[in-house]
């Protein structure tokens, strides 16, 4: 029994570096519909409702937008590095000096590469 405990306790520290963001950010995000400069990298909003949400500079590397609702969120000076926004609502967002890197746009399997 304690070579389990002693086994998994690694892979509990692993896993929470490979997603890179905060429960906390998460919860404000979902509370305020606003998480400005916040870390959600690796965050998972796949077919999220995100209307109108504010993370102007938040970091989303990694993160999967996958069809989610974007439309009038504020996604500028957002780093939006390998993120996957294929299917995703951009209607009437702000991208004005958003950072894309090898990243998955709506128009289908486009990657854009502005690194």
């Amino acid at each position: 029994m304690k070579k389990r405990i002693l086994l998994t306790i690694p892979f509990l520290f692993l896993s929470a570096n490979l997603h890179g963001y905060k429960p906390e950010d998460l919860g404000k995000l979902r509370d305020s519909k606003t998480c400005s400069k916040c870390d959600l990298s690796g965050a998972n909003f796949y077919e999220a409702d995100l209307q109108e949400v504010n993370l102007n500079g938040a970091i989303l590397h990694h993160a999967n937008l996958r069809r989610s609702n974007l439309s009038g969120a504020d996604l500028s000076g957002a780093m939006l590095f390998r993120a996957d926004l294929f299917g995703a609502n951009l209607t009437n967002a702000n991208l004005e000096g958003a950072k894309f890197c090898n990243t998955i746009l709506p128009l289908g399997s486009i990657s854009i590469k502005d690194c």
